[in-house]
């Protein structure tokens, strides 16, 4: 095959990329939403021009069609044969004519199938499009990649890890990305328009709890756009947009899934180990199995083996270290029901560290040579300790690197024994298996296969699978163990466990922390044991992890759970220290107690507030956590009230129902503040320091007291009320006992004044302003602690001069008339300061008072107040106040007494008894409106008769009226309303006046 990289360019590639996949952990590794070209048909084989036909299909799909450059990318090739699965084992070849594959660092790459699929993952360090093609047998199917450019400027997302969360909110999603800045203030995150609750901020990575969202349809899941939108200060600065970054599931709570643990923790950068990923619904729907179930390790798939509700067992993939002497620590990754509607992921940080190169007298390996498979060429007949089978190795490196290595150069030791080399390519090797004499005739025995390249040669090196090939006696099958559930279980009972499988055979025993545990049930698949009780001779076992030993009591060899069987008792809480912390700063706590488990899930829960704190460390009998600085306004008890809330510990791995939750009480406090002094405390008028310039820098005031906190605001007061216009919102807290702030100016009218004697004046009757003490009130706005130091800062007024009061002197006509002219009367101001200001009250309708210069002039005509009867006179008393610009306190105010008549008042009707009339109709006497006659400047009333029917008509003119009723009205009881109406020749509102009239017809 043809070379595309030589070592050193491999080893380059790798640490370009490596960078940029740390800050996009776990980057779209979920095949949620693969999509795009279809398989390729395969075609029938040629057969040497012969004729044929080809039974394989294979499907090819990546969870990204168009990543980012550095972005890892996982394609899995579905491979069938004449319509079913093909075998697990069946090794299936990938290439790609842009980038590599992260399990070789190379453009090629052989991997087997589980379950009828292969994964491999592909990275790219430049963009790029890249033709990815899957070939087994005579079938094939390509998919092409195009890698897309990093921006060059800007924040932009690579990747959201996990894609899928529940309806309910409170996952814990990372964003990752670039150039986000380390601001947590500075940045808004919203999924689907909703905003998220911000964890941490990096430059590289944003950590969010997801909010809740309500699905159309529960069953449906619903893709959201993921923006994160960049402030300065309160201006956007811009958005980053993932369309349908994000996809919510309306799990059911109880089949949430979780990880707890995985074990080992630790393994070779050759993959290929057996490990056991610990937690709780794996399998949350009937559709589930490992079909639907997706493991990576840093990004790279790993093949998953077996999987139940409680565990997965997986094979790890092989992981290139950028220094082969330094290990590197990945996070662990898993996606149940793929594809389907109860699809979520979630994800363990930083769970699993792939060891770097061994010690000394160590097979010593080179970059890019590995072993991922040692399989028998022929599955029906292997192991024999005759020898001479065929074993076909797989994995990379195998040419050195590009150096030509013939079969005498590529030396395969099985167990210490060499084979014989058949053929070597850089990712296969041909090799016959040597004798090996059994050291007991029925027992079969592991080997280690360790592969050596150019075996002699300047580029030897050495790579080795341990416990890699196994010798059978006649046709023993070793026993597997994969995986085991529950895992965890209480001291004083036995637990019903049951250890998964194959080849399992009768006899055999089961030991839990070597204690000999009762056996129930043997099958070929499944070993059903009953825990030993943690008591009385086994209390040992109590609170520890116990492995599970499997002895096979047919050849004598044991065979140990990945996974090991917990005791535990129920955890409970002895003490929190401290119980009690300041709202405002972030602090270490600490719970002792017993019987902890790790992965401990804690909220703080006060009313309606509530929020997960971030847990630092767990043991058995300490936790520790940061209690992070609260918003006491969010909670809904603020008031200079502490924050009294519980503090609730779950512990998901402890699956017994006498095991729950447990509460304690935990207190944010929130101190009262005290004020003892502030300084300076001498002032001019507009907040500069006394005795320096008007108009200058405004003095800083220095405030002491005790449990300051941010936000504060400080307002001046003056006999305990707030002076307007001097509240500071930025007062600036040094500590918990120094605050400072820009002293506000304070207006006239706060200043007091004292009387004076007027230059040239002959006695008291001016003002002046005095040097006014002002206290200062401190509040917090979070808290609503609020504190007060009365009278300690002392404003010097701008002008001190003493200014005459104001006096308004005159009089005015004390009688007016309705529709007749005023009079009018003259005033004149004296004292003040002018220009005046004039604010006249209750003059009566029709006069204005007129300020010209110092003279007040009030004139007009006198009308109707309202409209109605009237009275024959009606009392004003008017009162004219002036006022200057300066001196608000002394005013000068006159009261002006006129009264007004109104000669057509009361105005009023006489009305004649009701009538009654015959079928010949006829009239009613005289409507008369007194007085009567109407004085000259009314005209006269207009009549107006409601309440009537067609044939009942009004006449008449002046001050009188009749009511006419003709023949044709029918017979009955007529209620007429009578209202009569003058108009003044002055305008306003004119007298009025109504009477109820009784007209029947035909009694």
């Amino acid at each position: 095959m043809q070379k595309v990289h030589g070592n050193s360019e491999v080893k380059a590639m790798r640490r370009t990329l490596q960078p940029l996949l740390a800050a996009t952990a776990g980057l779209a590794l979920l095949l949620t939403a693969c999509s795009g070209e279809s398989p390729t048909s395969p075609k029938p084989p040629d057969n040497g021009g012969g004729t044929g036909s080809c039974t394989v299909t294979i499907t090819l799909d990546a969870t990204a069609v168009t990543p980012l450059a550095g972005t890892a990318v996982i394609l899995r090739a579905t491979v069938r044969k004449g319509g079913a699965a093909v075998p697990d084992g069946t090794s299936v070849t990938f290439t790609t004519d842009f980038g590599y594959f992260l399990e070789t660092g190379l453009p090629s790459v052989s991997k087997v199938t589980q379950n009828g699929f292969a994964d491999v993952t592909l990275g790219a360090t430049a963009a790029g499009l890249s033709k990815v093609k899957a070939a087994f047998e005579c079938g094939s199917a390509e998919k092409s990649i195009e890698y897309q450019p990093v921006p060059t400027n800007g924040p932009f997302i690579s990747s959201i890890t996990p894609l899928s969360g529940s309806c309910a909110g409170g996952d814990a999603v990372t964003i990752n990305g670039g150039r986000f800045g380390t601001d947590a203030a500075g940045v808004r995150v919203t999924f689907g328009g909703r905003p998220a609750t911000i964890q941490t901020v990096a430059d590289t990575r944003i950590v969010v709890l997801t909010p809740a969202r309500t699905l159309a349809n529960t069953q449906v899941p619903e893709a959201v756009d993921v923006v994160l939108t960049f402030y300065s200060g309160d201006v956007p600065t811009g958005n980053v947009i993932a369309k349908n970054g994000f996809t919510y599931y309306c799990v059911d709570p109880n089949k949430r899934l979780s990880l707890s643990a995985v074990n080992p923790a630790s393994g070779k950068p050759d993959g290929g180990e057996s490990v056991t990923i610990t937690g709780n619904n794996f399998l949350p729907s009937a559709s589930s199995g490992v079909a639907t179930t997706r493991v990576t390790f840093g990004g790279a798939s790993a093949s998953v083996v077996s999987v139940s509700n409680t565990s997965i067992s997986v094979l790890t993939p092989r992981r290139i270290l950028a220094n082969p002497a330094v290990p590197e620590t990945v996070d662990v990754a898993v996606l149940v029901d793929l594809g389907l509607v109860s699809q979520q992921s979630a994800l363990l940080a930083n769970a699993f560290t792939y060891r770097s190169g061994g010690s000394a007298g160590a097979c010593t390996g080179t970059p890019g040579l590995f072993i991922s498979t040692v399989l028998p060429e022929d599955p029906a007949n292997t192991g024999t300790p005759d020898g001479g089978e065929v074993v076909v190795i797989s994995g990379g490196g195998f040419t050195a690197g590009g150096t030509a290595t013939t079969p005498d150069r590529a030396a395969v030791y099985f167990g210490g024994s060499q084979g014989v080399t058949l053929s070597v390519s850089d990712n296969e090797i041909r090799v016959t298996t040597p004798r090996r004499v059994l050291a007991s005739p029925d027992k079969p025995e592991t080997v280690d296969v360790r592969v050596v390249i150019d075996s002699g040669g300047p580029k030897e090196a050495c790579v080795q699978a341990n416990s890699a090939y196994t010798y059978y006696p006649g046709s023993y099958l070793e026993p597997v163990i994969t995986s085991m559930s529950p895992v965890t279980g209480p001291n004083d009972v036995s637990t019903r466990v049951t250890l998964f499988g194959r080849n399992f055979k009768l006899p055999a025993q089961v030991f839990v922390g070597g204690v000999e545990a009762a056996v129930v049930e043997i099958r070929a698949n499944e070993i059903i044991f009953l825990t030993p009780a943690a008591t009385g001779p086994n209390s040992a076992l109590a609170n520890t992890t116990a492995q599970v030993v499997v002895r096979d009591t047919y050849t004598g060899k044991t065979y140990t759970s990945p996974v090991s069987f917990k005791y535990y008792g129920c955890p409970s809480v002895n003490s929190v220290v401290p119980s009690a912390v300041p709202w405002n700063q972030a602090t270490t706590v600490t719970i002792a107690g017993q019987n902890f488990e790790e992965p401990v899930e804690i909220t703080f829960t006060a009313g309606s507030y509530t929020f997960r704190p971030n847990v630092t460390s767990v043991s058995s009998s300490l936790i520790t956590l940061v209690m992070p600085a609260i918003d006491p306004l969010l909670t809904g008890l603020a008031g200079c009230n502490d924050v009294v809330g519980d503090l609730t510990l779950r512990f998901p791995t402890l699956a017994s129902d006498a095991c729950g939750e447990v509460v304690t009480s935990f207190t944010y406090s929130i101190k009262p503040m005290t004020i003892v002094g502030a300084t300076p405390n001498q002032l001019n008028q507009d907040g500069t320091p006394f005795g320096s310039a008007i108009g200058g820098a405004q003095a800083l005031i220095t405030v002491v007291g005790t449990n300051f906190g941010d936000p504060m605001t400080v307002t001046l007061t003056k006999n305990g009320a707030p002076v307007s216009g001097t509240p500071v919102n930025n007062a600036v807290v040094a500590n918990a006992s120094q605050l400072t702030f820009t002293a506000p100016a304070v207006p006239d009218a706060a200043l007091n004044q004292q009387n004076c004697i007027p230059a040239g004046g002959t006695g008291v009757t001016g003002s002046k302003f005095v040097p006014t003490s002002f206290g200062i009130r401190v509040t917090n706005a979070r808290t609503g602690c609020s504190v007060d130091l009365p009278n300690v800062l002392i404003y010097n007024p701008i002008d001190t001069s003493c200014r005459a009061n104001i006096v308004v002197t005159g009089a005015a006509p004390a009688a007016a008339t309705i529709c007749t002219a005023y009079p009018g009367g003259t005033f004149t101001i004296s004292g003040g300061a002018p220009p005046y200001t004039l604010n006249a009250t209750n003059l009566p309708p029709g006069l204005t008072a007129v300020l010209a210069g110092s003279t007040i002039t009030i004139s007009g005509t006198p009308i109707l107040a309202a409209a109605g009867a009237g009275q024959a006179s009606t009392p004003y008393s008017a009162t004219l106040t002036v006022t200057d610009a300066v001196v608000s306190s002394a005013d000068g105010t006159v009261t002006v007494p006129i009264t007004v008549a109104d000669p057509n008042a009361p105005f009023s009707i006489t009305a004649p008894v009701a009538a009654t009339f015959s079928n010949a109709g006829g009239t009613t006497g005289n409507f008369t409106a007194l007085p009567n006659p109407t004085p000259g400047n009314f005209p006269p009333v207009n009549w107006t008769v409601a309440g009537g029917v067609s044939g009942i008509t009004a006449s008449g003119s002046g001050q009188t009226f009749a009511i006419t009723v003709d023949a044709a009205v029918a017979d009955g009881t007529y209620n007429l309303q009578v209202t009569a109406a003058d108009t003044p020749t002055c305008g306003g509102p004119t007298h009025t006046a109504t009477v109820s009239y009784t007209v029947v017809k035909n009694p």
